[in-house]
């Protein structure tokens, strides 16, 4: 009858830029179109489109480390 129960944890640290870049693509996501909502917004990340100067690319590049204790 007693269940195991296994729960793995991972913490990750993020840097300052990844943290802004998912905070203002989640406040996008949950706008509903009332009247208090932030207006839309173009959230740019660290990609770019090397072959068309000024076109818009969406995402975030980054690296994270992982060890074990």
């Amino acid at each position: 009858m007693g269940a195991t129960l296994f729960f793995e944890v991972e913490q990750q640290l993020l840097s300052a830029g990844v943290y802004s870049f998912f905070k203002r693509t989640a406040q996008l996501i949950a706008n509903t179109g009332g009247q208090f909502d932030t207006a839309p917004q173009n959230v740019s990340g660290n990609i770019h489109a090397l072959n068309k100067v000024g076109a818009l690319a969406y995402g975030y590049f980054g690296a994270t480390g992982e060890s074990e204790a």
